[in-house]
């Protein structure tokens, strides 16, 4: 009765059928209805609530790197430092020394700028030391403030050990793996999913 008096689904087709839209019936339906795996790679992540996207994104029961292509992990980085109180622009898609995103931020008084790299990465697929080294190289050669490595994974030992020995020298880096991505993630989930709920 709903579907058929309220303005918004009148004369539209609703998914009602208890399948999910990943499954092979679901993509069928999908397919028919001319949504195609292009068109869904026009639509941006950034087009929703954070607090929404973290909580949809956190509930699934796959892993990020295999719901989010490498594009849209990059904007979930730069959302996730908007919500921080970043300004963000994720640079264009080429090569780009590693710096997918930049960020500016007033720090005590003084403009800070950051650039970050998002590696989306299976869990045990860590980021080497050479990807490493070039993003340092970046960092170090814009003489940018500081740099962060953002991953669904982390970073294998060399890359680790080098970072340690040398990059700290070179140029100031910060990794966000995994495990502190999910938290940064919950916090936007928590603080701002209340909003969604109100009625």
């Amino acid at each position: 009765k709903s579907l058929t008096t309220d303005g918004r689904t009148k004369g539209k087709i609703c998914w009602t059928l208890p399948f999910p839209a990943e499954s092979s019936l679901g993509r069928i339906i999908e397919a028919q209805a001319g949504i195609n795996k292009d068109l869904k790679a026009r639509i941006g992540v950034t087009n929703y609530a954070p607090g929404l996207l973290c909580n949809y994104l956190l509930l699934r029961d796959k892993s990020l790197e295999n719901i989010l292509d490498p594009y849209q992990f990059e904007e979930i980085a730069g959302m996730i430092f908007a919500e921080e109180g970043w300004k963000v622009s994720v640079t264009q898609r080429s090569r780009d020394g590693g710096k997918d995103i930049i960020a500016q931020k007033e720090i005590d008084g003084r403009l800070t700028v950051a650039y970050i790299q998002a590696k989306r990465h299976k869990e045990k697929n860590k980021v080497g030391i050479t990807k490493v080294k070039e993003f340092v190289a970046t960092v170090a050669g814009d003489k940018v403030d500081i740099g962060y490595i953002v991953t669904t994974s982390s970073l294998s030992k060399p890359a680790l050990r080098w970072l340690k020995e040398k990059g700290i020298d070179i140029a100031t880096i910060e990794l966000i793996d995994r495990q502190k991505l999910l938290r940064l993630m919950e916090n936007i989930a928590t603080s701002k999913i209340p909003v969604y709920l109100k009625i």
